[in-house]
């Protein structure tokens, strides 16, 4: 009985981890995305440029996403 009641602290804490990781990671990828723009026209891109280099990134993601929902789905 202790053995279960200590996999399932195991088990939550492993969970509640992962959230926090996850958490971490879509505040990174958020900053990051939000300042694209900014750091492309520090470095000297044109508006032309920074907004190819946005949309590009968005289709990316976009095709990724719709890709693994297919792999999944089967």
């Amino acid at each position: 009985m202790e053995n279960h009641a200590s996999e399932k602290r195991t088990a939550l804490a492993f969970i509640v981890l992962m959230g926090i990781v996850s958490l971490f990671l879509d505040m990174t990828h958020e900053g990051a995305a939000s300042i694209l723009g900014d750091f492309l026209s520090l470095a000297g891109a044109s508006a032309a440029a920074i907004g190819f280099v946005s949309g590009l990134g968005e289709l990316v993601i976009y095709c990724h996403k719709r890709i693994s929902k297919k792999k999944k789905t089967g």
